[in-house]
């Protein structure tokens, strides 16, 4: 299966929860690969530091013309995988190729009529239950997991407390600010946007470096081993969206999870092992008390269990299949692609892709001729015992009756225009003699 992803990459992103959400998505993408999938990957990058938490349109000019250029060869795929959002989601009606979208809540919230729109069109997939209160209609839900082998754990833990939620009014930072001071022990913030009011008002003059420590990129190694070496991540406010990756990333590295206030309990959140949940922040009071006890190998083993990476890529594997099954293209082939270019009753005019490595079968037709033109590589063509080498801007007869097939020995994409006349043009005009696909 031929799968594109776009895939949301940001150099320096405003939330640890958008810079997992990026390496989520690749690490998806590397799992399709290393299971025979071909994947071809679009990655758009942030223009600035202080990008926001999900990205309201391409960063650059560059992008858009990669995005648009993935699009332009959509029907090289079998499906299109957009984790990119809805910039690029727009692109969706212009194709044929089924297009499945991760929809997260914040992405919603930010372009809700443009996935309304699109409701019928694309097909969308929804992390959590919690994501699927849009009204949007979804073919799964599918809890995102990421990769343990791609997050290394700390070799030992010190008594600071990490906080890598929203660092804004609505992130509940406060609550994380006043346990870390009742404790007494050092705070750090990851993430972050220094030009909000909130930020410069509220938190700058907290953050002396000692008692409450700033990490403005929440992409960067100092990000990932400040939550790795800390004692507890400390969650406040609401655990919506990509707020889970969070959460999932410190417990799959070690570090136990101290949640504050009303959130959905994750699955894999076991209290004294993985983590715990706090009404108030007098309760995670008492349970800082306790983390020393926590055995930080166990937390990691437990969460990689409950929430198994290799399940996660099967079920969106799965989930490809159902798609491309009930989208399932005539013109689409194992050995590449076609498109009707013109349907007459005395002629026939197709534009064939054939893919790198692959070729149709040997093959004979009682009731047209054939004419190839070759627009772009270069074919291995058979015709009864001879094999000929055609070029670009080449051209060959294919006889009435005569056997023939054609190769693509090249590392590109072989594009040849082919024109049938005859008295018939039917696709049941075909008789086949070998087959790579098992059709003859």
């Amino acid at each position: 299966m031929r799968i594109a992803t776009l895939l949301p990459v940001a150099d320096r992103p405003a939330s640890r929860a958008y810079a997992l959400w990026g390496a989520a998505a690749r690490d998806l993408s590397a799992a399709l690969s290393s299971r025979g999938f071909d994947v071809t990957s679009v990655s758009v990058q942030d223009p600035r530091a202080g990008s926001p938490i999900f990205r309201h349109g391409l960063g650059t000019v560059d992008d858009s013309l990669r995005v648009a250029q993935l699009y332009r060869r959509a029907n090289d795929f079998d499906l299109v995988h957009d984790m990119l959002g809805y910039p690029a989601l727009s692109y969706a009606s212009f194709v044929a190729t089924p297009v499945l979208s991760t929809v997260w809540m914040e992405m919603w919230q930010a372009a809700s009529a443009v996935y309304h729109d699109l409701n019928q069109r694309v097909f969308y997939f929804a992390p959590g239950d919690r994501d699927r209160s849009t009204g949007l209609l979804y073919s799964a839900t599918i809890p995102w997991a990421l990769d343990p082998a791609s997050i290394s754990p700390a070799a030992a833990h010190d008594d600071s407390l990490v906080f890598a939620g929203d660092v804004d009014a609505d992130g509940d930072v406060l609550s994380a600010l006043e346990l870390a001071s009742r404790v007494e022990r050092p705070l750090v913030l990851v993430g972050g946007v220094p030009e909000s009011p909130f930020f410069r008002e509220q938190l700058l003059p907290r953050i002396d470096g000692q008692r409450v420590l700033w990490i403005e990129d929440a992409a960067s190694p100092e990000a990932h081993q400040a939550v790795r070496r800390a004692s507890a991540l400390v969650h406040a406010g609401s655990c919506d969206g990509m707020q889970q990756l969070v959460l999932l990333d410190a417990a799959l590295g070690g570090t136990p999870v101290i949640a504050i206030g009303e959130i959905d309990r994750p699955c894999w959140l076991r209290d004294g092992l993985t983590g715990v949940m706090c009404r108030t922040v007098d309760e995670a009071v008492g349970a800082v008390g306790r983390v020393h006890e926590w055995n930080h190998a166990a937390c990691r083993d437990t969460v990689a269990a409950e929430r198994p990476f290799d399940a996660f890529v099967e079920a969106v594997t799965g989930l490809y299949a159902r798609i491309v099954e009930q989208q399932k293209r005539e013109d689409h082939r194992p050995w590449g692609y076609y498109q009707v270019l013109a349907d007459e009753p005395d002629h026939k005019v197709k534009r064939i892709v054939v893919y790198p490595g692959k070729r149709l079968s040997l093959q004979r037709h009682a009731r047209r001729y054939e004419h190839w033109y070759l627009l772009d590589g270069e074919a291995a063509v058979v015709i009864d015992e001879e094999e000929i080498r055609v070029l670009r801007g080449q051209s060959i007869e294919i006889p009435k009756g005569c056997w023939h097939r054609i190769r693509n020995p090249g590392s590109q994409n072989l594009t040849l225009i082919e024109v049938q006349t005859g008295d018939y043009f039917g696709e049941d005009d075909i008789e086949r003699k070998e087959d790579d696909f098992g059709r003859s």
